[in-house]
């Protein structure tokens, strides 16, 4: 379990890093959590572009070195915890999917 853990993801956008609220990693599964204190305007993790470029870095600085036999069906899940504004959002996908979304943001 990382908690505010910078990634790098000059991979994908060059020169650019993100601060990812917390990251967890299995050999099954790795969870990206983003929190947002604000009461406002409620936040998905569907297809979040914010949280999956966090993923991509947290996926690119850790987990990659810690499950380096990872298929494209590693299960990774995105989660947005804003207690102010109606809970958890939680959305799951795939390295596969993730890795994709790398190339589309490149």
């Amino acid at each position: 379990m990382f908690v505010e853990r910078k990634v790098n993801l000059s991979r994908w956008m060059p020169g650019q890093f993100g601060t990812a609220d917390t990251i967890i990693v299995t050999p099954k599964c790795m969870t990206v959590n983003d929190f947002k204190g604000g009461a406002g305007e409620v936040v998905d993790a569907e297809e979040n572009w914010q949280l999956l470029i966090y993923a991509l870095g947290a996926w690119a600085d850790i987990a990659e070195a810690m499950v380096p036999d990872a298929a494209p069906g590693y299960r990774i899940r995105l989660v947005i915890d804003q207690p102010r504004a109606g809970g958890i959002s939680v959305w799951e996908t795939t390295l596969g999917y993730l890795l994709e979304f790398g190339e589309k943001v490149r």
